[in-house]
């Protein structure tokens, strides 16, 4: 089926692009996931005035599971102690949440995406 008019498109000239879909979906998996934490989050801390000392405490009373990380299939991760949210990234290494101090960077870290609790 031939959809463009003029030259063929060669399918070597986009072999980067199912990647960058690849990585821009697990982008947007782990922000959602990311946000979904965040808002159970804040509804146990508003009932019990604290953060959970483990993020499994959520269950089943805010979540009905803790999302998985679309990097490495494992729950998403979480630092009571850090007060963040992060997931293993593109390299599907945990090594405990981004280094980046600016928190719009540390979302967009490709090794460990990373999530402020701000509260």
């Amino acid at each position: 089926m031939k959809l463009f008019r003029g030259e063929e498109l060669f399918a070597a000239d986009y072999t980067w692009l199912p990647q960058k879909i690849l990585r821009d979906r697990d982008r947007a998996e782990a922000s959602l996931a990311a946000v979904c934490l965040l808002i159970a989050l804040r509804r146990y801390r508003s009932v019990y005035g604290e953060l959970p000392g483990a993020i499994d405490r959520l269950v089943p009373e805010f979540l009905t599971r803790i999302p998985r990380d679309p990097a490495d299939g494992k729950p998403f991760r979480y630092s009571r102690a850090k007060k963040i949210l992060y997931s293993a990234g593109q390299d599907g290494i945990d090594a405990g949440g981004s280094q980046k101090s600016d928190p719009e960077e540390a979302e967009l870290d490709r090794l460990d995406p990373t999530y402020r609790i701000p509260w």
